[in-house]
């Protein structure tokens, strides 16, 4: 009988083992598919934006006629209109990777995440992606970048659009479709000789980005 007891709880636990499994493998799936369907909207996004009619006209223009505020100001509302669904600010800078016009709240000095973006986009014909970072603020979002082009396929300018990654991405992630204890997922990425934890940790208490665990570590 204890023999018998013995094997039916092995059983049992196997059982449940392969059924939280599964559960997991499921839910991991779902939300990659969500994440990459999130990723590509983004990208049509912004490809939409830069494909716009008017855009390369009016970027002409206010680059050939600096001192006409009409156009200035219509590009500014374009921008603002861009960062207003998916995302939390937008801007034009130069090939030259100056700023040269963006939504307000975003610093006049283009960081290097955004300098090194917007020159990849250049060798690009479709929309692109960086990678998440930090910013000085100590927020985190993650920028889509496509190249501007006149008719003869010359770079006008580069859009870069910046989505703040804890009102659609973190969230993608951190939801649980089941009752749960002590579940959680998240994203990483191996920077050199470490794996760098990508967005926040539930249990942990840190904040996105802040967490490196070496390779070598076997634990």
């Amino acid at each position: 009988t204890l023999w018998g007891g013995s094997s039916y709880l092995r059983v049992e636990t196997d059982r449940l083992r392969r059924e939280q499994y599964d559960l997991l493998s499921m839910i991991g799936r779902l939300k990659v598919e969500r994440i990459a369907t999130w990723r590509q909207h983004r990208l049509a996004d912004a490809r939409r934006a830069a494909e716009g009619p008017w855009i390369a006209e009016a970027l002409s223009e206010s680059r050939s006629k600096p001192q006409s505020r009409s156009r200035h100001d219509e590009l500014g509302r374009w921008l603002a209109n861009e960062s207003r669904a998916h995302f939390s600010e937008a801007m034009l800078v130069q090939a030259d990777g100056r700023l040269l016009l963006a939504t307000p709240g975003v610093s006049v000095a283009v960081d290097r995440a955004t300098r090194r973006l917007a020159t990849a986009s250049l060798q690009h014909r479709e929309p692109i992606f960086g990678d998440l970072v930090r910013d000085g603020a100590g927020r985190v979002h993650l920028e889509a970048a496509v190249a501007i082009r006149d008719p003869a396929g010359r770079a006008l300018a580069v859009l870069v659009l910046r989505a703040d990654a804890t009102r659609e991405l973190f969230p993608m992630l951190e939801t649980w479709p089941t009752l749960r204890k002590s579940s959680e997922s998240f994203m990483v990425q191996v920077s050199g000789a470490s794996v760098v934890y990508l967005n926040r940790l539930r249990y942990l208490g840190h904040n996105a980005l802040t967490v490196t665990i070496p390779l070598t570590r076997t634990d």
